[in-house]
């Protein structure tokens, strides 16, 4: 039989190329006429690129690493990279925003989605462009930045050589007040700007909104650390900010309604402290073509996941958590969609689940394994602590020892 292993990460114990190779033992171990085919899968945040990497090499690609000298989220000097490959002849850049603005980079008590900046996000576009890519992708999940691009494009549309300079300057938001002003000085159409032509695809986690009650700072500022007025605020100081930007870039007409094509509305333009958003205004400015899409499906795409998985016996996917939000665009969702299109039973194993056999069934999973039947118990089968990563593995190879029995019994 053949079996398709394709999980998201488990953090914060496993990452998803951790996770794929400990599942894949696990099965050999306990059914080893099975033949094992690894494709880890990811949301777009950290360790994005590492499974870009594997997909690539699998395809035949040899990727080239590019180093990329930015700062952190701290302004601390970073040392991010990208990776080059050329498919169908296209030089293509693949960039991984959670390497120079990510959660992960910063302890918990150290966030401040108010005094981060997307800046350091120009200098990975800045560094595809010096490569010759003709396509970027840029991956946005994770990422602490919560200010809907206004950084980077400051930094990539801003005149003068000694824009690098400053770029530590951009590490706060400018207020509600201030930041209309700030924006029409640099946003306005750049048509010869290095960017002009090139294909930008934007890999985000979440289909979030902008604005509103169901926008970016509603749903995800105050797990970033913000407290509720901060919240507010930063809702605000978007707000403000894409008024001066449908001011200083005039907003294309729909040929049907002949109304004007929000940019503020697109999918996803939340996703990533609205990064998806700040894409968009930066292929108004610059001519370049843009496009998102649920980065765990363009990961998908890379491995060719959906005509892997036509005639395998069984997929197995899986996450740290499944819950509400795994109904939407997480590599669990993607997963289990292929192998509803191709008629395999997908499977998923979590460390715990807090969804229903009726949305499971819905997503199109033929059975859920969690390690742990709630928050408490998993805490004490692995705690989230670096010693707790060896007891997870082991709980990990445990369960899984259990579903491939189920689905590979010897004959």
């Amino acid at each position: 039989m053949r079996v398709l292993i394709a999980p998201g990460a488990f953090a914060p114990w496993l990452s998803a190329g951790g996770a794929a190779t400990l599942i894949a033992d696990t099965w050999t171990s306990v059914a080893g006429w099975d033949e094992i085919t690894c494709c880890p899968l990811s949301d777009g945040g950290a360790g994005f690129l590492d499974v870009v990497e594997q997909a690539l090499l699998a395809d035949g690609l040899d990727p080239q690493v590019l180093p990329v000298q930015t700062v952190g989220p701290d302004g601390a000097p970073l040392l991010a990279h990208a990776l080059l490959a050329r498919p169908d002849g296209v030089p293509t850049v693949w960039l991984e925003a959670a390497q120079v603005v990510g959660l992960h980079l910063v302890t918990e008590a150290e966030r401040d989605p108010a005094g981060t900046s997307s800046a350091p996000v120009a200098d990975l576009l800045q560094a595809a462009v010096d490569a010759g890519a003709r396509r970027v992708v840029l991956a946005v999940g994770g990422v602490l930045a919560h200010d809907a691009g206004r950084g980077m494009l400051e930094r990539l549309l801003s005149d003068g050589d000694d824009s690098r300079d400053h770029l530590a300057d951009d590490s706060t938001h400018a207020s509600a007040d201030d930041s209309g002003d700030r924006a029409t000085g640099f946003l306005r159409p750049h048509p010869s700007h290095p960017l002009a032509d090139v294909d930008l695809l934007v890999a985000w986690d979440w289909d979030v909104t902008l604005l509103g009650l169901s926008g970016v700072s509603a749903q995800f500022a105050t797990d970033k650390g913000a407290t509720p007025e901060q919240a507010q605020q930063l809702e605000a100081d978007i707000g403000v900010f894409v008024d001066a930007v449908r001011q200083a870039l005039p907003e294309p007409t729909d040929l049907l309604s002949g109304r004007p094509v929000r940019r503020d509305k697109v999918p996803a333009a939340g996703a990533g402290g609205g990064l998806v958003y700040g894409m968009e205004v930066l292929g108004a400015a610059t001519g370049a073509r843009v496009r998102s899409v649920s980065a765990a499906v363009h990961v998908a795409e890379l491995w060719h996941l959906a005509q892997r998985a036509r005639g395998a016996g069984v997929l197995v996917t899986g996450e740290a958590v499944l819950d509400w939000q795994s109904v939407a665009h997480t590599e669990v969702a993607t997963a289990a969609a292929i192998g509803l299109a191709a008629g395999v039973p997908t499977v998923a194993v979590c460390a715990r689940s807090e969804l229903g056999r009726r949305e499971t069934m819905a997503l199109g999973l033929s059975g859920v394994h969690p390690l742990a039947p709630d928050r408490r118990r998993l805490g004490e089968i692995a705690p989230s602590t670096p010693a707790g990563t060896d007891a997870f593995r082991a709980a990990l190879e445990h369960r899984v020892t259990r579903v491939a029995r189920t689905w590979s019994p010897r004959a």
